[in-house]
């Protein structure tokens, strides 16, 4: 085989790894490639190219999306001893092979029950959409696992202990890394300790007397999930947690509750939670988030502890005393915030503070306490604002404890002049108020380097909100667009939802849509048009969003049209995907794909 004949059946790392191979042989002065020269290459590629085709066939389509290559890929960095070893691929039937022996195999690299042996980080596969019932806490899991769920089920039995499934680091020799993907878990919970918990595209359901996912100082990530129905439903405990584009909703003794180390909230929403939504002694960063509808105040920010709200929404939380929306006793930083719609039964339904607070271009508006509505600052504590905030409605700031500063704004307008008193979908993953038009605070702090580069949704900052032509910026979370396009389509041959448009994979898509004229070709949000993978029957999300291959967009002028050719990939036959237009004024735009 000549090496020019590889080129057409490699990806670019497959092809750049060869190419690293030969140019190393040359630089040592060894004499021509291995392929040229010799032909003890040839022998190892047809080895890894008959291990790979002997592999059941699911097993072989999981292979190169986990290595992110293709099969011919793989099999070329393996015969030059550039890609990881084989590592094993363990179905579970439920019957020969159970989700207890298919751990043990994998912990331990040797064939348990019906299960075939681990090999290194391996990956356990259920059926597409299996129920599988846990009679006794599985096997502590103390090496790489990855669990491909397929939308199956792991549940807990009666009367078995609450948790179901946990990554245990803190036993010697131990690597434990689980990644769990695709998998709904029902009534118990799944934790780590010391070691690594990855969730993604899974839900954490009904442990209703413990708590839904627990980190005891392990590194966990929570992605594109939901835990819910849960007693608590994430405790942290040291280390680090990241919760990106998830739901902690309906749990009974609150969404997150962190102790030490550090947590991350982004893109995601803590609701309608029993208790409070966020209660945290741990550093945290909450952005691009809404706090809403939990019954035991919104956010609890514990003594000295470091915390961080940046371009997100505090809103509709009750059900305490002090702070409905926040209370904070410790170092908070709140800025291109909203909080809105809290109340409290005695003070400072929006922000209770009895620590170090510092605001920048926020709005507290419509909260309802006795004392304090907006705000409530305790003497002992510290408050730094005249940075463009704006405090309450109808001419009264709503606060006590501090004057707001010469920046700061206090609105004659009545509340429903300053802001859309409804949180709701506003584009965007998670729910906004949005600014009404005329809203005093629209375009009322400066275009500097103080504004957000966008706002909750995504949407750009500055915009010319007030049409006045000079763009700048708006306080709180929701940048008003300075244009609404008047969206029409899709258009033939794409149909937006309900229909489900089918497609061949590896075709070209030709997506078109009007706006209502010509906008200019700047219309669409930073990374857009996307697509992701989800699930055919749930059009839950199965991958992350990712830009399209698309060409570029036009705009014809006699047809009042947007194009662009969406140039879809082979490898999507069998799934199916959303495809997302979001535009500059916040909108969202969607299609659903079924590939052949």
């Amino acid at each position: 085989m000549a090496r020019s004949s590889l080129g057409p059946i490699l990806d670019a790392r497959a092809r750049a790894a060869w190419q690293a191979h030969v140019a190393a042989r040359q630089a040592q002065d060894l004499g021509p490639a291995p392929f040229q020269r010799r032909p003890e290459p040839l022998p190892r590629l047809a080895t890894y190219h008959e291990r790979l085709q002997a592999l059941p066939p699911r097993t072989r389509r999981l292979l190169p999306r986990r290595l992110d290559q293709s099969l011919a890929g793989v099999t070329l960095l393996l015969a030059l001893g550039q890609g990881p070893a084989l590592a094993a691929v363990i179905e579970v039937d439920g019957a020969t092979c159970t989700m207890a022996d298919a751990i043990t195999a994998a912990n331990t690299d040797t064939a348990t029950g019906g299960c075939a042996a681990g090999s290194g980080a391996d990956t356990i596969v259920l059926q597409p959409g299996s129920v599988h019932t846990v009679t006794a806490t599985l096997p502590d899991v103390a090496t790489p696992i990855t669990i491909e769920g397929h939308d199956g089920t792991i549940e807990r039995a009666s009367g078995q202990p609450s948790t179901i499934i946990r990554a245990n680091g803190n036993v010697a020799g131990s690597n434990a890394n689980l990644t769990m993907r695709a998998i709904a878990v029902r009534g118990g919970s799944v934790d780590v300790i010391v070691g690594t918990l990855t969730l993604q595209y899974s839900t954490v359901s009904g442990n209703t007397g413990g708590r839904g996912v627990l980190n005891v100082g392990g590194r966990l990530t929570i992605a594109d999930s939901a835990i819910s129905g849960n007693g608590t439903g994430v405790v942290h405990s040291n280390n680090f947690s990241v919760i990106t584009n998830s739901t902690i909703s309906g749990n009974t003794a609150g969404g997150v509750d962190a102790g030490f180390g550090g947590v991350t909230i982004t893109n995601s929403t803590i609701s309608d939670n029993t208790g409070r939504g966020v209660r945290t002694f741990a550093r945290t960063i909450i952005e691009t988030s809404t706090i809403s509808g939990n019954t035991g105040g919104g956010v609890f920010n514990g003594d000295e502890t470091s915390m961080s709200i940046l371009n997100s929404t505090i809103s509709g939380n009750s059900g305490v005393g002090f702070g409905g929306g926040i209370d904070n006793d410790g170092i908070l930083t709140l800025s291109n915030s909203t909080v809105s719609r809290n109340s409290a039964a005695n003070r400072g339904a929006g922000v209770y503070n009895t620590g170090r607070l510092t605001l920048a271009r926020t709005l507290l508006s419509g909260n309802t306490a006795p004392e304090g509505p907006e705000m409530f600052h305790d003497p002992y504590g510290r408050v730094t604002a005249d940075n463009y905030n704006l405090f309450g409605h109808d001419g009264d700031a709503g606060v006590v404890g501090f004057t707001p500063g010469a920046t700061d704004l206090v609105p004659a307008e009545p509340l429903d002049a300053i802001l859309d008193p409804t949180l709701a979908d506003n584009g965007g993953p998670t729910r906004t108020h949005a600014l009404v038009p005329g809203s005093p605070a629209i375009d009322a702090s400066p275009a500097d380097t103080a504004c957000a580069a966008t706002d909750q949704r995504g949407v750009p900052r500055p915009q010319d909100g007030d049409e006045d032509t000079v763009a700048l910026c708006d306080i709180g979370a929701f940048e008003r667009a300075a244009v609404t396009y008047d969206f029409h389509g899709f258009f033939e041959p794409v149909e937006g939802p309900p229909t489900v448009n089918a497609r061949h994979a590896g075709s070209t898509v030709p997506v078109k849509f009007s706006l209502g004229g010509d906008q200019g070709l700047d219309i669409l949000m930073a990374g857009y048009p996307a697509s992701r993978q989800v699930n055919c029957d749930s059009a839950d999300a199965r991958s992350a969003i990712e830009p399209t291959d698309d060409g570029g967009l036009s705009y014809a002028a006699a047809a009042d049209t947007y194009s662009f050719a969406w140039k879809t990939d082979r490898a999507w036959a069998g799934t199916c995907r959303l495809l997302s237009l979001r535009l500059n004024d916040g909108s969202e735009h969607t299609a659903y794909f079924d590939f052949r």
